[in-house]
Formats: C-alpha cells, sequence, structure tokens
C-alpha cells in the first residue's frame, strides 16, 4: 500500500519501501475514470449550451450603399435614408461622424472630431424611410450631409 497521494485526487504515489498491491491500481483507475467522465460531461454539457446560444445568432444579410451630402442643414429638409427593409441594426458614417441605430428606434450619432461627442438623435421611420435633422450649423454638418462629403450607409437584416 502506498505511503502518499496525489493532492487533487488521492491517487498512489508509490516509494521503494511501498508493496505495491492490484487493488490500489484498480483504486486509482477508477478515481481516474470517473474524474474523465466529470470533465467530459461539463464540456459536453457547455458545447451543448453553447450550440443553442450560436443557433440563435445566425448570419445576417448586409448592404451597403452611400450618398453625398448637399451641405443642407434644415428641420423643413432632413436628411433622408431609404433603407431596403426594416434594419435590426445600421450605421452612416463620413464626414466628421458616425451614426448608428436600429428601425423604429432613437440613432445615436458621435463626431469624430470633439472626442467622440455623441447625441441622440430623434428618428423619424416612415415605412423604410429614415429621416432625421441635428440642428446646430449652416453647412450640413451635425446633420450628416456635409456638401461634397460622401457619406456610407451599411444596413443589417436579420436572416430567416
Amino acid at each position: 500500500m502506498p505511503s502518499n497521494f496525489t493532492e487533487n485526487y488521492q491517487l498512489s504515489q508509490w516509494e521503494k519501501s511501498d508493496r505495491v498491491l492490484m487493488e490500489d491500481f484498480n483504486g486509482d483507475n477508477a478515481k481516474i475514470d470517473a474524474a474523465l467522465k466529470a470533465e467530459a460531461d461539463a464540456r459536453a454539457g457547455a458545447v451543448s449550451a453553447l450550440a443553442v446560444q450560436m443557433a440563435r445568432k445566425g448570419d445576417c444579410r448586409v448592404r451597403m450603399h452611400s450618398y453625398v451630402g448637399t451641405g443642407v442643414s434644415d428641420p423643413d429638409r432632413p436628411t433622408v435614408i431609404n433603407f431596403t427593409g426594416h434594419p435590426d441594426f445600421f450605421i452612416i458614417y463620413g464626414g466628421q461622424g458616425v451614426m448608428f441605430g436600429a428601425y423604429g428606434q432613437e440613432a445615436t450619432l458621435f463626431y469624430t472630431d470633439r472626442s467622440l461627442y455623441s447625441t441622440p438623435v430623434p428618428a423619424d421611420w416612415s415605412g423604410n424611410r429614415f429621416s432625421f435633422y441635428v440642428g446646430g450649423s449652416t453647412n450640413g454638418y451635425p446633420q450628416l450631409n456635409i456638401s461634397g462629403k460622401v457619406y456610407h450607409v451599411v444596413e443589417f437584416y436579420e436572416l430567416f
């Protein structure tokens, strides 16, 4: 019988003077088998849970387009984006700003030249049409509509 055992699983640690018995080896093998089985079961459970979560994520459809700013910044002439549907998420970037949002919700606009100053943007949704006005400038700057600047629109849609 061994006189020393491992710290975690109490497996036999043999000394030259120990009497070696088959029962000790069988006991160690049973402990190892049980530990490996518990680990395999835990991993299988974690993998199964992850598979369920990933199945809910799926792929998405992405559409990209752009527009050129006109310089208009007027509440009566908002910036208008025509989407192909109701985007689950969208990004508009160019000039000195980045806007992101989702269909039917208020968007958020970050001004990249102001240390990422952000402001909420009231959303006016009509079907697939999104229009917005952010005041405070006569050159279209806060409205993502600087004259001659190219703005990019990235739309994300869930696949069914």
